[in-house]
């Protein structure tokens, strides 16, 4: 069974943002950190999708600044 996926480049990020969002917040509800090194590490690379998404949304923010700074 096919699932549904947006057309449109704007809803495309926001389904994926939605994605993103609900592994690493459902997963931190239902798993939390464990004593266990290996666990932890597949529990960061599942939580580690919040930080990269708001670090990556800020580089493109800084470097749109840059470039108008740049073209003034």
């Amino acid at each position: 069974m096919r699932e549904y996926f947006p057309d449109t480049l704007a809803t495309a990020i926001r389904q994926k943002s939605r994605w993103i969002t609900g592994i690493v917040f459902r997963g931190y509800k239902t798993h939390r950190w464990t004593l266990n090194p290996i666990l932890n590490y597949f529990f960061w690379r599942d939580r580690k999708g919040a930080i990269t998404n708001f670090v990556s949304f800020m580089a493109t923010i800084i470097l749109i600044q840059l470039i108008l700074l740049w073209m003034y």
